[in-house]
């Protein structure tokens, strides 16, 4: 039961670091962003984690189509 508590206050962390890590992203892409695609605002997409990952020719190229319509993305891979 300690092992499992302990787990879960360590998957707890992990998450909130990386939700950190994340903002920390969207914050430090604001002017990089801009400058380098000659936008008024940044470019920023969330693709949903796929599974299994992309890891062929042919499945890197249907992620890169899915840019077009991140949301529909999700349901079309599984």
């Amino acid at each position: 039961a300690r092992n499992l508590v302990a787990c879960a206050q360590d998957l707890e962390n992990l998450q909130s670091n990386q939700r950190e890590v994340i903002q920390a992203l969207r914050e430090g892409l604001g002017d990089v962003g801009t400058a380098r695609l000659g936008a008024t605002s940044p470019v920023w997409l969330e693709l949903p984690a796929l599974s299994p990952p992309p890891t062929a020719l042919a499945q890197i190229q249907r992620l890169a189509r899915g840019f077009a319509s991140p949301p529909d993305l999700a349901a079309e891979w599984a």
